[in-house]
């Protein structure tokens, strides 16, 4: 499915040809027309800077997807099962349907509910299956799944950092012990009203960013919007996760492709400079000796 509109972006970093390199873009609005590159790139590690709390998306985001991989060996049905193979076909049709993006995420959720949702019946197989994601999910193999500079780009910035995710408990616990998340979400179904919640339990907070890929990421992203609208926060900074450069969502103000690289040299670049103006202030307010 193409992206729901259509949006004007400044690169920071250009695409290459195949538009697979750590590429960076802002949208147009992001900052005054008349920026040019260096103030772009430092408004951006501005931005990062002040954010207070960050809600981030997990597969396809910060990763490869645990859930494709969850139900692309068949975790807990078996490829014999005539319940898998139903599933399977079904899967064909969102793609041809929705297209491979929306496909996926809708194909998950049938996935989870056929074969890993918890009940009394099929409790055994839940469990050789969770058996199988504690073995397959180690810290190892979670970090060959990152993205590039994802660590880094986590690094880059102090917020509260918050995992919003649809993906199983088992799952998100995992990489919540790998990545500097502060708490996570499990098994979401509107990852808005959750955030939402969230900024109405919390008051004094007013600088908020989140990251993700999907329609659902998005909705997120516009909930921020509205409450900036409405006063409650300041412009929130949300990050897309694009498949292609030219397919962009308008919902978010910063597009990357998976290699946050570019990204995350632009925040150490911004932490450097906070960092000698912090020590420049200190040496001129110590007084010296007479």
């Amino acid at each position: 499915m193409a992206p729901r509109n259509r949006v004007r972006v400044r690169f920071i970093v250009r695409p290459n040809f195949a538009g697979t390199n750590a590429w960076l873009a802002l949208r147009e609005d992001f900052s005054p027309e008349d920026a040019g590159d260096g103030a772009q790139r430092r408004e951006l590690a501005r931005r990062f800077a002040s954010i207070q709390v960050w809600f981030s998306d997990l597969d396809d985001f910060d990763t490869a997807s645990p859930a494709k991989i969850i139900a692309r060996k068949a975790v807990g049905a078996g490829r014999l099962n005539p319940s898998y193979l139903r599933w399977a076909f079904e899967t064909l049709f969102l793609f041809c349907r929705y297209g491979r993006k929306d496909g996926e995420s809708k194909s998950w959720k049938l996935y989870y509910d056929a074969f890993l949702k918890a009940d009394s019946e099929h409790d055994w197989l839940k469990d050789e299956a969770f058996r199988f994601i504690d073995a397959l999910l180690t810290p190892r193999e979670i970090e060959a799944l990152l993205y590039p500079a994802v660590r880094e780009f986590y690094a880059g910035f102090g917020a509260e950092k918050y995992l919003v995710t649809r993906s199983l408990e088992r799952i998100a616990y995992r990489y919540s012990r790998v990545l500097p998340y502060e708490g996570y979400y499990h098994e979401v179904k509107d990852k808005a009203r959750v955030v939402e919640s969230f900024i109405r339990s919390r008051p004094e907070i007013r600088r908020y960013g989140s990251g993700g890929d999907s329609i659902e990421d998005a909705e997120l992203a516009e909930m921020l919007a509205f409450y900036h609208a409405k006063g409650w926060i300041e412009e929130p900074l949300c990050l897309y996760r694009a498949a292609s450069p030219l397919r962009l969502d308008k919902a978010f103000n910063v597009f990357v492709g998976k290699d946050r690289g570019a990204l995350s040299a632009i925040l150490a670049e911004g932490r450097t400079s906070v960092d000698e103006g912090c020590r420049a202030m200190r040496q001129a307010s110590t007084p010296t000796a007479p």
